[in-house]
């Protein structure tokens, strides 16, 4: 997948641009040569991006999040059952489905608030890192807290109870995502996600108010 993103950049649009250039008429007048390579560099850089996003990138990024997701629950469920004898609880499915609907919409005023606080002079930016480290933490633990069947009330008291923790678990993979595009920011959580949901199976982080003094 990253592949594919850095090939287009690297190999495919500066192969095509030389092609067309190389096609242009020598005789041509300086006029027509300007408008012939922006008329090339039109449809590179803009018809041609859009068509290699549209048609191959985009399906490789939706296929990739199924197997994604079922290579994650296959992990998930092999680790858990290697550590612990069975679930510790089990959410009735109404309540399952209500509270992963609610889930959804918490996550995306979470992006909201992301995009927001980037708007804050100085520090804007460090808040926004912050937020992406706690969210990454919650996409390895909640593996875990599913098989738990812990209720959203109790997982987000556990993070609030344990912020510290969760913004050092994500630090890594946010810090080495930071100046990435978003597809690239996707293909290197998807290499790493498993390593981190694993460690947050065997995680058992201490609360604030339970640390000795």
């Amino acid at each position: 997948f990253i592949g594919s993103y850095y090939m287009l950049d690297f190999i495919v649009l500066p192969l095509l641009r030389l092609i067309i250039t190389f096609d242009l008429d020598p005789s041509a007048g300086e006029d027509e040569k300007i408008l012939g390579e922006e008329t090339s560099k039109f449809l590179v850089d803009k018809v041609f991006f859009w068509l290699y996003h549209t048609f191959w990138l985009y399906p490789i990024y939706a296929l990739s999040n199924i197997i994604s997701a079922i290579w994650y629950q296959g992990i998930v469920d092999a680790t858990y059952d290697l550590i612990h004898d069975k679930n510790i609880g089990r959410v009735e499915k109404i309540s399952f489905v209500v509270e992963k609907f609610y889930y959804f919409f918490l996550t995306i005023g979470f992006y909201i608030q992301m995009f927001l606080v980037t708007f804050i002079p100085i520090v804007g930016d460090f808040i926004c890192f912050v937020h992406v480290c706690w969210l990454y933490s919650l996409y390895s633990f909640d593996y875990k807290w599913d098989k738990q069947g812990r209720k959203l009330t109790e997982r987000l008291q556990y993070f609030e109870r344990r912020w510290p923790y969760f913004l050092g678990f994500g630090f890594p993979i946010s810090a080495v995502s930071l100046y990435f595009p978003f597809l690239v920011k996707y293909g290197l959580y998807a290499l790493t996600a498993p390593l981190f949901i694993m460690l947050a199976i065997m995680a058992e982080p201490v609360a604030i108010s339970d640390r000795p003094d």
